[in-house]
Parts: C-alpha cells; sequence; structure tokens
C-alpha cells in the first residue's frame, strides 16, 4: 500500500512539474522563489516522500512475471531500439556534418573526443543488450546467460560517459537552477540502470528499496521535463539535443513501467531465480501457469484437442431409406457383319488373265497405218 502511494505521488508531481516548466509560468514566483528553485524544492521534497515510502527490508524484489513479461520486454525493447537509433543519428551527424552530440558543441581536447566515442560505442551496446533482454522477457524467459549479464552494464556506463561529458562541457558552469533537470536525469538514470543490473545479475544484496526508489525517480525527472524541452527545439536548437531529450524520456517511461511492475504485481508473486529447478505443473503457481496472449514463447502446457461443440451429422435426423438399384436392361447381340472385299490391282491379277503380248508382224501393220 505505502508504495502504491509513492507511485501516485510520482506520477502527481510529474503531471505538476511538466506544467510548470512550460514557458507560461516561467515568470512565477512563489514564496520568493523562481520557478527553477521551485522546482528543484518538489523533486527533493519528492524525492524523500518516494524513499520514506518504498524503503522495506522484507518485501523481496519482483521480477517479471505472468503479464509483465510481455509488458516489461515490449518496453524495454523499444528504449534499446531508441537508444540505439539515437546514437547512430549522433555519429552521422558527427561524421557528416561535425555536429558534436549534447551537452558539449565544441570539442574541450583529447579526453572530450575519448569520453564522446566511449558514450557512442557504449549507447549502441546497450541499446542492443535492452533490445536483446526485451526479447527474452518476451519469450518468458527470467533467466539470463552470463554474457548477457556483462552487458547490462553497458547502460550504466554510457550514463556515466554522458555524465562525464556533462562534466567537462559548458553546460556544467551555468546555473544550476536552469540545468537541474539534465544533471538529475543523469544521475538518477545512472543510478537506476546500477540497480537494474544488479537485478538482472543477482549480484550481490538484491536492490529491495533502491531500484523501485530511483526508477520513480528517474521517471519524475526526465518525464517532466520532456515537453518543454520538445517546445524548446522550436526555438532552433540543434537536432542533436531533440534526440537526447527523446532517448531520456523513453528511458524514464521504460523506469516507470517497471516500477509499476514492483508495486502493483501480487504478493504471492514468486521470484524466479536463474539456477531454480523446473517446477511440474501440478505445483505451479497461477502466474507460471498464464500464458499471455503477447508472449512470443510457447505455453507451459500443451492442451489437449478439444471436440467440436456440434457435428451435422448428429444435428440432421436419420432417414431408414434404402438405395434403389439401377435398373438393367439387356444388352444387344452384335451381328456378324461381311468384310468388304478388297479392290483388285493390276498387281493382283494374275500374269495367265493379262492381255497376250503382240507379234512383231503385228507391230509393223501397226506402223504402217500412221
Amino acid at each position: 500500500m505505502r508504495r502504491k502511494i509513492a507511485f501516485g505521488i510520482t506520477v502527481a508531481m510529474t503531471v505538476l512539474l511538466a506544467v510548470l516548466n512550460l514557458e507560461l509560468f516561467s515568470g512565477l514566483s512563489l514564496f520568493g522563489m523562481n520557478i527553477h528553485a521551485l522546482s528543484i524544492l518538489l523533486i527533493c521534497l519528492t524525492l524523500v516522500a518516494v524513499a520514506a515510502l518504498c524503503f522495506t527490508k522484507s518485501v523481496p524484489l519482483t521480477e517479471p512475471h505472468g503479464k509483465w513479461f510481455s509488458i516489461c520486454g515490449w518496453m524495454s525493447t523499444f528504449c534499446g531500439a531508441v537508444m540505439t537509433m539515437t546514437v547512430v543519428l549522433d555519429l552521422f551527424f558527427l561524421l557528416l556534418y561535425g555536429e558534436m552530440p549534447a551537452p558539449g558543441v565544441y570539442p574541450t581536447g583529447g579526453f572530450d573526443y575519448f569520453l564522446l566515442y566511449g558514450t557512442l560505442a557504449l549507447g549502441v551496446a546497450g541499446g542492443i543488450y535492452l533490445v536483446l533482454q526485451g526479447f527474452r522477457w518476451m519469450a518468458s524467459k527470467a533467466d539470463c546467460p552470463v554474457w548477457l549479464r556483462w552487458l547490462a552494464l553497458c547502460p550504466v556506463l554510457w550514463m556515466w560517459f554522458r555524465l562525464a561529458r556533462y562534466e567537462i562541457s559548458y553546460a556544467s558552469t551555468l546555473d544550476i537552477e536552469e540545468n537541474f533537470f539534465t544533471f538529475g536525469a543523469l544521475v538518477f538514470a545512472s543510478l537506476f540502470f546500477l540497480q537494474f543490473a544488479r537485478a538482472i545479475a543477482h549480484i550481490g544484496k538484491e536492490p529491495k528499496s533502491s531500484l523501485p526508489i530511483f526508477a520513480l525517480m528517474t521517471a519524475l525527472v526526465t518525464l517532466s521535463a520532456a515537453p518543454a524541452s520538445i517546445a524548446r527545439q522550436a526555438v532552433g536548437e540543434p537536432i542533436g539535443s531533440m534526440l537526447i531529450v527523446v532517448v531520456d524520456a523513453v528511458i524514464g517511461l521504460t523506469a516507470l513501467f517497471y516500477a509499476a511492475m514492483q508495486v502493483f504485481s501480487p504478493a504471492e508473486a514468486v521470484k524466479k531465480a536463474p539456477t531454480a529447478p523446473a517446477v511440474s505443473h501440478s505445483q505451479s503457481t497461477p502466474d507460471e501457469e498464464y500464458a499471455d496472449e503477447l508472449s512470443w514463447g510457447l505455453p507451459s502446457k500443451v492442451q489437449e484437442p478439444v471436440e467440436p461443440p456440434f457435428s451435422m451429422d448428429k444435428m440432421l435426423p436419420t432417414l431408414d431409406i434404402k438405395p434403389v438399384e439401377p435398373a438393367r436392361y439387356p444388352r444387344a447381340e452384335a451381328t456378324p457383319t461381311e468384310a468388304p472385299k478388297p479392290v483388285e490391282t493390276a498387281a493382283d491379277v494374275p500374269a495367265s488373265v493379262s492381255a497376250p503380248t503382240p507379234t512383231v508382224d503385228e507391230l509393223l501393220n501397226e506402223i504402217d497405218t500412221f
């Protein structure tokens, strides 16, 4: 119940801060504080409230199960795809136009280039990891192989490299009130991905309280700053700033759904360890027997074929009608016919019947007549 209250407070404060960050309230002042200082105060108060409500020592960490396999799988895949696409576009603009990804606009030295290319490489690797992890969840697989556990560190390192680039860029020299949401998103997202990697890899103490706390705070900071940041892109800011705002918002949305699983999953959901033995169907829990229609895996229990509800042969009445035998007619006897006589040719006439051969005198008399 306490975590549900914390989730509700986070959603309400996200909407409130998103409205306050718009240009309509840029000149608002309350208790002698401008809108930026008021937003920082509200975020700090929300952090204290969420930490107090989510702290626990008895409630175990909930892993994806049942319908949450598909929800977390789709969100992880979407987040990884957006992250990979953003990094690839940053690399494209860097090579083609020489435009540095946010927050740096001009390189400050060799270390800045090291952080830049490290950010690009780790961003691609982190996006691929999230896509692969999402595929496994959509296939209803809770275990994680060793090589995928190592890849879970890539999103963490990606956020750390981004934070290091922010610290050496000109943005860190500006007033903290104007860049608090950018700095807060880097800090809270780094902590969220770190606890997320610990929970996936099952390394160290289970983050029972820290994971939902940092997930909610990541969603609060990133989602509340997204509308105002996107609205500022119409003024002519570089496209790299737009891309990083979009990927941060998607990370915050993914963290919000993961926190919702920790808050709203049923209490009887059993956490499956990666080395747990197979459980028979007779002893499986309702969540393990649940076959989500969006899951990519095969159902755990093969259903026997079901007979059709009705059969047309059974519905129609049976008629006792004897078939009529076809009539048999006597076959007419064939009369023998005489074969036609062959036509006689000259070759068939015997030599005895042929005309007599003329003599020499007869031939001479015939010549004299001409």
